[in-house]
């Protein structure tokens, strides 16, 4: 099953991926636990692209893209602002204190915490992020 949502790039836009979600969880039959945790998921990066992709334009889409093959569920996220690979972030040392570490990272950190893969591409001027969680994990 295959579900999308285009999304203008302003913050107010994350009320309306949150009822796609919803409802695409009820259509694709996923269940509340694993539902919180893709709500987590993307909000930080839809919000990331909102904020840092289109300094210059606010008038640009954010498209996304939920398929399901009954094993797991790939999200896949695009836009067309600024060349930004998440994957490519150092991760980020957890065991120090607030204080001394620095600012940032730790939204992406949490993505691939909690994703299964995430993958980036660059193809043309699209940002094209691919995350994939085996449902099986919440059954």
């Amino acid at each position: 099953m295959f579900k999308s949502l285009e999304i203008q790039n302003e913050i107010n836009q994350l009320l309306v991926l949150n009822q796609f979600l919803d409802q695409a969880a009820k259509e694709l039959g996923i269940k509340e636990r694993l539902l919180m945790s893709l709500k987590l998921v993307m909000e930080e990066v839809v919000a990331n692209i909102i904020h840092y992709a289109y300094p210059w334009d606010k008038n640009k889409q954010i498209n996304i893209h939920l398929e399901t093959d009954q094993t797991r569920l790939i999200i896949t996220v695009i836009d067309s602002g600024i060349s930004f690979n998440p994957t490519s972030k150092q991760t980020p040392d957890i065991s120090l204190s607030v204080a001394k570490r620095p600012i940032g990272g730790l939204g992406i950190f949490l993505v691939k915490q909690i994703m299964n893969e995430v993958k980036y591409d660059r193809i043309g001027n699209k940002n094209i992020l691919t995350m994939v969680k085996e449902i099986a994990d919440y059954a």
